[in-house]
């Protein structure tokens, strides 16, 4: 999940955000204790204006945060979400 996660990041930051949003997708998809992509995922869907599509992913992120790897990320996480979920 980590190769994909970092892939879509890269992809993102190069320009391909459809690229980008699959491989961020496969590596929740591979690891969804993984919380690093979700919030890329996340980030990415808030700047293409897909507010409800952020908010779910922040959504499912913190609902299987249970097994957390980086508690910094679940934080992050919380704070995204609440800018995202702001009118």
């Amino acid at each position: 999940g980590v190769f994909f996660s970092d892939l879509g990041v890269n992809e993102f930051l190069a320009g391909s955000q459809a690229d980008a949003v699959a491989h961020l997708k496969k590596a929740i998809e591979l690891s969804p204790d993984l919380l690093a992509p979700y919030a890329s995922l996340g980030a990415i869907y808030g700047k293409q204006g897909k507010t409800r599509e952020a908010l779910e992913v922040y959504d499912h992120a913190l609902a299987v945060s249970g097994k957390i790897r980086d508690p910094r990320v679940r934080d992050d996480i919380v704070k995204a979400r609440q800018l995202a979920g702001r009118p």
